[in-house]
């Protein structure tokens, strides 16, 4: 059975929550601060900035692409936690 994983967000720092996947889900556990999620390719480097980001959903994102991914997840202004799970 896949253990969920927490993984606190710095405020404002992209952090790799997951890498390598195809399939996973991130969940949101604290929602005072917005979260923004990126993906890139696995061995890529990591987002800079927010304009390439985009909202993370609440409760939380489905993970699923043909190619093995990188998972990155950024706190507007304010630290935050998020669960994560990959097969």
């Amino acid at each position: 059975m896949i253990v969920p994983t927490p993984v606190a967000i710095a405020a404002n720092t992209w952090v790799k929550v997951l890498t390598n996947v195809q399939d996973g889900m991130v969940w949101v556990l604290d929602t005072d601060p917005a979260y923004m999620f990126d993906t890139v390719a696995t061995g890529s480097a990591a987002p800079t900035g927010t304009s390439t980001g985009a909202p993370l959903p609440l409760p939380g994102l489905p993970v699923s692409s043909s190619v093995p991914i990188d998972v990155y997840v950024y706190a507007v202004n304010d630290s935050g936690k998020v669960r994560v799970s990959a097969p």
